[in-house]
């Protein structure tokens, strides 16, 4: 999808700038299949401090994939006359440099090709592209939970707070035995001090009703994409930042030290996911204060193949020659040099449909996820929402990348929260919900991004560990399951985990 990026605070929104938005979209395939194999944690943070960036370039691209998405966002609406001369709205990103968006180029590509699919005015002045074609799933993700961690899960056997937290409420749980089975639900409960291992069960906690990582300082900022089809690489840095914050190597509320974007879509170019996800583990991702946002090196940084962003973006910029300018290539080799944010893995969870518990225990546990939906570019457009609400779609005329980083119950049912890449005048400041109905219809994919580091001991959940390992009790890091499905209890011995 399409924007640049701007802050979500209040002190950092407060920037009076006319923003320029695009759109990246992709209609997503259906492939379900997973893969197999565990991995490590995620991480936790602190308090905020203000200070925004905008991001540039990316390098390369890679293979299968859709087209791109484009879009743009300036502050007020502007209607140019179709015959008149090509109106350019020029916005300051965030590094001060003046970018400016043809609105009348992209109104006249709309008008030539008017379907769902195609550009969208998503808020006044904000423009995006919606893409028509296929997502491919990452052939290199992990399988999120094993067939023994699923069962825990159903079980309600597998935590979502953190052990450490569950340890402390009853002191000692030498004589603790976790069992898969029981009935499930309910509070967390011990076994009385020394009466027999295995008199009682530990369950995990019922799911809060309300989960939203932006009141737990979990957020990074929002940004925006502008004219180019990179939506996926925004919502994958966004979804780093998160990931940051777990690991405390990131305040909330600093723009500067947030993912760039531009140096994710470095990584491959073209509006893919699976492609996306594949270029980018193992790699090092740097910040917006050393590569900041520009939609005329984001356009350079996309395949010619699918980018077409030259015809509305000034500077004039053409898609797939960045390496040949020598500037960029400095940002590049600089983000390279300085990158803070190693991927170290993507764990898929299920979707098509999704398992809901295996989504709401990841939300509960403070990790966003990666996620593809297909959209109706109409109902995601601010004119249909109320509320900060996205109504219910049932013709989807394209796809998105975006980040999940929450939930909530209410009357009409439980509505999942969307951590969007364009800019803060789409929705409630750059945020809105959409229904578990759409989420069960039309997700596509869904990734748990994690980065070098891990959590803190203290803050480590089952979430955190790899697909095959939950927190030993004892120790409190991940180990693997047990032989007989238990947690493992100072190891794994005859009762529950617990060694004899």
């Amino acid at each position: 999808m399409r924007n640049w990026m701007s802050l979500r605070a209040p002190s950092l929104m407060s920037i009076a700038l006319v923003l320029s938005a695009a759109a990246c979209s992709i209609q997503v395939g259906t492939d379900n299949n997973r893969a197999q194999a565990p991995q490590k944690a995620a991480p936790r943070a602190a308090t905020p401090a203000p200070a925004p960036k905008p991001a540039a370039p990316a390098p390369q691209p890679a293979a299968n994939g859709p087209a791109l998405a484009v879009g743009r966002r300036p502050g007020a609406t502007t209607t140019p006359a179709a015959t008149a001369a090509p109106v350019q709205h020029v916005a300051p990103n965030l590094a001060g440099v003046a970018e400016a968006i043809n609105v009348a180029k992209i109104q006249e590509l709309k008008a030539r090709n008017p379907k769902g699919c195609g550009f969208q005015e998503v808020a006044p002045g904000n423009w995006v592209k919606m893409d028509c074609h296929n997502y491919q799933s990452s052939t290199k993700a992990v399988l999120h939970l094993s067939t023994r961690k699923a069962k825990a899960l159903q079980a309600r056997t597998t935590f979502w707070k953190p052990v450490s937290m569950v340890k402390s409420r009853f002191g000692s749980l030498a004589n603790l035995r976790l069992n898969v089975g029981g009935a499930k639900g309910g509070g967390e409960r011990a076994v009385t001090p020394g009466s027999v291992a295995g008199a009682g069960d530990v369950k995990a906690e019922t799911f809060p009703s309300t989960v939203d990582h932006r009141a737990e300082n979990l957020e990074g900022p929002i940004k925006d994409q502008g004219p180019v089809g990179s939506c996926t690489a925004f919502s994958l840095s966004t979804t780093i930042d998160n990931a940051a914050i777990r690991a405390g190597k990131l305040q909330p509320g600093n723009a500067t030290n947030a993912a760039s974007p531009n140096h994710v879509w470095s990584g491959y170019g073209i509006p893919q996911m699976g492609t996306a996800a594949d270029a980018n583990l193992g790699r090092t991702i740097g910040t917006l204060g050393v590569w900041p946002q520009s939609h005329r090196e984001a356009c350079e940084l996309g395949n010619a193949t699918y980018e077409d962003c030259g015809s509305y973006v000034t500077p004039s910029a053409v898609p797939g020659t960045w390496r040949n300018d020598s500037k960029l290539m400095a940002k590049y080799d600089q983000a390279n040099s300085s990158a803070v944010y190693k991927i170290n893995n993507f764990e898929k969870l299920q979707t098509l449909p999704p398992n809901m518990d295996e989504i709401i225990s990841t939300l509960a546990s403070g990790s966003d996820l990666w996620i593809a939906m297909k959209i109706d570019g109409y109902a995601w457009s601010n004119s249909k929402m109320k509320n900060g609400v996205i109504p219910d779609w049932s013709d989807p005329s394209g796809g998105h990348a975006i980040t999940m980083s929450g939930y909530r119950v209410t009357p009409s049912g439980r509505q999942f929260l969307i951590h969007n890449s364009w800019g803060t005048s789409w929705g409630d400041q750059g945020y809105a919900w959409v229904s578990e109905n759409m989420v069960q219809k039309y997700m596509h994919y869904a990734y748990k991004v994690k980065i070098d580091g891990g959590v803190k001991k203290e803050d480590i959940t089952d979430d955190d560990c790899a697909p095959d390992e939950l927190v030993d009790i004892q120790s409190l890091v991940c180990a693997l399951i047990c032989p007989d499905d238990s947690r493992p209890n100072g190891g794994c011995g005859t009762a529950g985990g617990a060694k004899r």
